[in-house]
């Protein structure tokens, strides 16, 4: 449904139409509304609103809702001047989503429509003193295919985004070591160090290996007792062998003279490491320190 702009509690103007579609920048997507206002009052004088704003509320087929975020003016002019009867305005608003954002709205959505929600808001002066000016949109029905559009123009899917949580240093004493080589490969990531991030990555999984109290030589024949056991691994067994799938990758870092060349899967000559690798093996090495919590044993020892 459409709603009345109102200054002084009085209607001045009334939503026609209402454009959504979508942009993306770094770590953040931005919902971009256009809302185009018809005059409906015979003003002696133009009305300036300065200081808009607003609220954005999102309700899935369940209707259950989900505050957006905060409604501001594009283009960096956070002020609508209205007057002459029947004369058309547009109003450029955006809101700024985080990935966890769109992620909720789409767990609300379940593949449906949205109905949005705009509660708008700002001030004006003239020489008859100040005023009050709102705007409420209730139930703006969003089509699922328009829904999908903004989402490809914000390039929502294109990446993914989670967070990895690591090991508190005050809960794991023993884990601060590891952590703090974590933060060195972050550094090294914002430095343009790729094949540092990498190598600090090796240091970091080894660091975790002496938390868990495995000297190397006992890795090794830990994890080949765990290879022994194919399908009876338990998951954290499992999770172990990926732990030391990545160790060998980032074992590569600083080491590229110990690669021998050869053909198979298409091995070729040299080492080099580019942004893609380094984000990977950060990621990956997050992600297996925040699950090695204990040393895996064979299934055969588990089952004793």
């Amino acid at each position: 449904m459409s709603g009345d702009l109102t200054v002084k509690a009085q209607p001045v103007a009334r939503a026609q139409g209402i454009k959504l579609w979508g942009d993306w920048g770094h770590g953040f997507y931005r919902l971009k509304i256009q809302v185009t206002f018809t005059v409906t009052a015979d003003l002696e004088k133009s009305l300036p609103i300065v200081g808009i704003q607003g609220d954005l509320v999102l309700n899935g087929q369940r209707k259950t809702s989900i505050v957006a975020g905060r409604l501001v003016p594009s283009g960096g002019s956070n002020h609508f001047r209205i007057r002459g009867l029947g004369k058309n305005y547009s109003l450029h608003l955006h809101a700024d989503l985080a990935a966890r954002q769109i992620e909720e709205i789409e767990r609300v959505r379940a593949g449906g429509p949205l109905y949005m929600t705009m509660n708008l808001w700002g001030s004006g002066h003239t020489s008859e003193g100040p005023y009050e000016a709102e705007y409420s949109e209730s139930d703006h029905h969003i089509e699922q295919s328009e829904w999908v559009k903004v989402l490809e123009q914000m390039k929502w899917g294109k990446f993914i985004l989670v967070e990895v949580l690591v090991p508190d240093p005050v809960e794991l004493p023993e884990s601060a070591k590891a952590v703090a080589r974590l933060k060195e490969a972050q550094a090294a990531l914002r430095d343009g160090r790729y094949e540092d991030v990498v190598a600090i990555c090796r240091k970091v999984l080894e660091a975790r290996l002496a938390d868990l109290g495995l000297k190397v030589e006992d890795y090794h024949k830990t994890i080949y007792e765990l290879l022994s056991q194919g399908k009876k691994l338990t998951k954290e067994q499992r999770q172990f062998l990926i732990f030391r799938s990545v160790h060998l990758m980032t074992h590569l870092g600083h080491h590229e003279v110990e690669v021998e060349d050869n053909d198979f899967l298409g091995g070729a000559k040299g080492v080099s490491w580019t942004r893609e690798d380094a984000v990977a093996a950060l990621g990956m090495t997050a992600v297996v320190v925040r699950q090695a919590q204990n040393a895996p044993v064979s299934s055969s020892k588990a089952e004793k």
